[in-house]
């Protein structure tokens, strides 16, 4: 099988990573790179032995040579760049948030015809500790699903001696703050984790950006949500809770869970733990039993390498991608919910209904 000829728009940290992830990859050639800063595009080809590069976007997307392209750029840029994409016949692979809001995915899925579309917000799908717990949840083990779980809470520390990028937490840049930074890896990690069935319908939220006496943590002019939190109903009885804090005035804290009728499973996002565990706490007639699932140290590498490969292989392979534009469309509603409740403080339906069987 071919491999598949690719560019990566944008050099900065993500697009490197991109482009080292993909020079790993059979599946996958990197022919070319991009960026707005031609100088950081050339050095980025020279450094990774990439034949061509180029100082601005639209000169990739013109290249007949390549076939997909990875977009690494901030998120207000995506969806143009994305339609642009479709338009010239190639593949897409989308940082994530796939986009500023659900309108701009939708507008992407119009142009998208038989092409692949993904979203790397499906990074932790790929870790050996989520393909375990995958396949427990095919077992059935677990029986109806009631709740799903998630508290993650970082404690604040001395402030940087550099400040973060400006893009990081702007609303206009970033579309938002934590809930788009990694609220929706949050989202994907436990929406895949049940096979995308769960169909969320109402959502009441509350958000903060971070206090006054904290703001030499953040770039100057940083005004998007540094903590959030979500109650979301679902259908048939489900319920999904979801928190994330960053700067916070308390101590790590870090919970993903999910609630069944015969027992729950406690899960575990992070890479950095040299051993970390997921276990099932399952009813018996003497109590609860703990089963580990899955003990080890996931491979961070996966995180990048795994999303890039997986994109590769559903062009390959004619098949649908680890997260696609649809599965990306369904967080990215769930996180304009999120938003519109925070700021009229009443509960908002999530739009689109889209379920798996629609995916």
């Amino acid at each position: 099988m071919k491999p598949v000829k690719i560019g990566i728009i944008g050099c900065g940290i993500i697009g490197r990573t991109h482009a080292e992830a993909a020079n790993k990859s059979s599946r996958m050639e990197l022919v070319a790179v991009a960026d707005m800063n031609a100088e950081a595009a050339q050095k980025l080809a020279a450094e990774l032995g990439v034949p061509k590069f180029y100082g601005n976007a639209i000169e990739l997307l013109n290249d007949a040579e390549i076939g997909a392209v990875v977009l690494a750029v901030p998120t207000c840029g995506r969806a143009e760049l994305a339609m642009q994409a479709f338009a010239n016949g190639k593949h897409v692979l989308i940082e994530k948030p796939a986009g500023m809001n659900a309108q701009e995915i939708e507008k992407m899925l119009e142009v998208r015809g038989d092409l692949v579309g993904a979203c790397c917000s499906s990074r932790h799908q790929f870790l050996d500790s989520t393909i375990a717990t995958m396949a427990f949840m095919e077992s059935g083990k677990l029986g109806d699903i009631r709740v799903l779980h998630c508290r993650v809470m970082d404690e604040i520390k001395s402030p940087p001696k550099v400040a973060p990028p400006s893009w990081r937490l702007s609303r206009s840049l970033n579309g938002g703050g934590i809930l788009v930074n990694w609220g929706c890896y949050d989202l994907d990690y436990l929406l895949s984790l049940t096979g995308w069935s769960v169909v969320p319908q109402k959502v009441f939220a509350s958000s903060w950006q971070i206090p006054t006496g904290y703001r030499e943590h953040v770039a100057p002019g940083s005004d998007a949500e540094t903590h959030f939190m979500a109650l979301i109903n679902c259908e048939n009885d489900i319920t999904f809770s979801i928190e994330r804090g960053e700067y916070m005035p308390v101590r790590n804290e870090q919970a993903w869970q999910i609630v069944g009728t015969k027992g729950a499973l406690r899960l575990n996002l992070s890479v950095r733990e040299e051993h970390k565990s997921i276990e099932f706490d399952e009813i018996t007639e003497q109590g609860i039993k703990t089963t580990v699932v899955w003990q080890g140290k996931d491979d961070a590498s996966r995180l990048f390498e795994g999303a890039i490969h997986n994109f590769a292989a559903a062009i390959q392979n004619h098949v649908e991608p680890a997260t696609s534009l649809r599965r990306a469309l369904v967080i990215q509603s769930i996180t304009d919910a999120i938003y519109e409740s925070s700021n009229s403080r009443v509960a908002v339906t999530v739009t689109p209904q889209t379920t798996e069987k629609k995916i």
